[in-house]
């Protein structure tokens, strides 16, 4: 997309991530904050932290962009957990009031309870998204790999197997099983 019908064009040319949003909307995530794309009107929204709005993104670098089954839009960044209002444009922010012991997230993906599961630089946060708290955190000495992971790198396969990519490896793990 090189201009919008406003004449607006996106500022970056570095995409980290990409997330259909529930209306067809596209979600692109950068090292310049987060841009929406609608394409029924040719718009294009970009969203950056600001100090001064309580309602900004928590960081301008975005690594991971997730919609999840309830059609919620939830956005890692190394400042933190945000879920998105596409019908605002604002940002919840969530850190360590809601439990996080690591705010740098590079993950974001739910099992099929809806549970988040989250990579932080602290190991692997099960979060509940319907009361906004971390259920528990998963790090080495719970015998994962890694609290190295790599950002945008997750799946979960048809059996509910959730994988994680790190740099020391595939970190892998059904939610039922641990």
């Amino acid at each position: 997309i090189e201009k919008d019908s406003r004449d607006i064009s996106p500022c970056c040319e570095s995409g980290t991530c990409l997330c259909e949003g529930y209306n067809g909307e596209i979600l692109v995530g950068t090292y310049q904050g987060m841009y929406v794309y609608f394409p029924d009107e040719n718009i294009i929204e970009n969203y950056m932290y600001s100090r001064d709005i309580e309602y900004s993104i928590s960081h301008n670098w975005i690594n991971d962009i997730y919609r999840d089954s309830h059609h919620r839009i939830w956005v890692a960044t190394p400042a933190g957990l945000n879920k998105f209002e596409v019908s605002t444009g604002k940002f919840s922010k969530y850190g360590e009031a809601n439990g996080f012991t690591n705010l740098v997230c590079t993950n974001i993906i739910a099992d099929n309870t809806n549970v988040l599961w989250i990579t932080t630089d602290n190991g692997i946060v099960k979060y509940n998204s319907e009361s906004n708290v971390v259920v528990r955190t998963y790090g080495i000495d719970d015998g994962v790999l890694s609290t190295n992971f790599e950002k945008n790198s997750s799946m979960m396969d048809k059996n509910g197997v959730i994988y994680f990519g790190s740099n020391d490896g595939l970190v892998y793990f059904h939610p039922n099983n641990i």
